[in-house]
C-alpha cells in the first residue's frame, strides 16, 4: 500500500522535518497526508490535532510555492474521517491497510457526504463548508 519512500523513513522523522519545512515533497504525497492526521490524531485531542494538520499543510503548501493548493473543506473532511476509522488502531500499516480508499480514492469517498458542486467550491477549498449530502 504505502511507497517505498513511506518506509524508509520513521514516523517521528516524518513530524520532525514536516513541522521544520524540510521534509521532501516525495514523502508528502497524498499518504502523507493521511500519514500527517493519522499521526497527530494519536498524539493530540481532535481540534488540537485538526489545528496543527490544517496549519502545517498550508504552511508546508505555501514554502513549496503552492499557495492555492491547500483545501479547507477536503482536509477537514478526511480527517475527520480517519479519525472515525481509526478505531483505537495503533499501527499505521494496518491502518492504512484497512482503508486502502482513503489512499487509493479519497475523492470517491468524499462524494459520500459532498455533491461534486459543493465539494470543488471555491468556497470549500477555501473555507469549511459542512457536507451536503450526509453528515460525517
Amino acid at each position: 500500500m504505502m511507497n517505498n519512500a513511506h518506509e524508509l523513513i520513521s514516523d517521528t522523522y516524518f513530524i520532525e522535518l514536516f513541522e521544520n519545512l524540510t521534509l521532501d515533497s516525495d514523502y508528502f504525497d497524498h499518504i502523507g497526508h493521511v500519514r500527517l492526521a493519522w499521526l497527530y490524531l494519536h498524539q493530540y485531542e481532535f481540534d488540537d490535532a485538526m489545528v496543527k494538520i490544517a496549519d502545517g499543510i498550508e504552511e508546508y503548501a505555501i514554502s513549496l510555492g503552492a499557495t492555492n493548493k491547500y483545501h479547507v473543506t477536503i482536509t477537514n473532511a478526511i480527517v475527520k474521517i480517519i479519525k472515525q476509522r481509526m478505531n483505537g488502531e495503533d499501527n499505521w500499516q494496518s491502518f492504512i491497510n484497512l482503508n486502502s480508499d482513503l489512499v487509493d480514492d479519497c475523492i470517491k469517498v468524499l462524494l459520500n457526504y459532498y455533491s461534486e458542486e459543493v465539494l470543488f467550491s471555491e468556497k470549500a477549498r477555501t473555507s469549511l463548508v459542512e457536507a451536503d449530502v450526509r453528515e460525517i
